[in-house]
């Protein structure tokens, strides 16, 4: 497992490179195209994303430039809680092979790791088990229905 940080920009903004030679991730590229392009080359990673987390500019500097060199696709990252819990679940599926999976940890841990509050979630995963996008009980989760 590769874990990287990377400090860029004129800000000194955390770029991040994630995942394991053959499939990294650069997240948060804000500046220094050629500083994380070096490590990237030095090492013979593979990049097959790059990840945004938000648009700010300390964050997206360098995305061109890392794009246009690896060929990697640009991934943002979902905004609204619907779509975190699906991609979310969408990883499970493919993960675990299977439509059906045990969420680990308590409801309050599954929000902290989506970053959103604990009521919101709880009203959307209700919202889209009303949808028949989702059945669940307790912490076992079954997708229905995808996006």
């Amino acid at each position: 497992m590769i874990l990287k940080t990377i400090v860029v920009g004129s800000i000194m903004e955390n770029c991040y490179l994630a995942g394991d030679a053959n499939e990294l991730l650069v997240i948060d590229p804000g500046g220094d195209a050629e500083k994380i392009l070096a490590e990237i080359e030095k090492n013979s990673y593979r990049v097959k994303y790059i990840v945004v987390t938000h648009c700010h500019s300390d964050h997206i500097g360098a995305v061109n430039a890392v794009k246009e060199r690896t060929g990697a696709k640009i991934v943002l990252s979902e905004r609204s809680i619907r779509k975190k819990i699906m991609r979310y679940f969408e990883f499970r599926e493919k993960r675990d092979g299977s439509s059906s999976f045990c969420i680990e940890g308590s409801r309050q841990d599954f929000a902290d790791y989506l970053s959103v509050d604990k009521s919101a979630l709880s009203r959307e995963l209700n919202k889209m088990k009303k949808d028949g996008l989702i059945d669940f009980n307790g912490d076992n989760f079954t997708i229905l229905q995808k996006l």
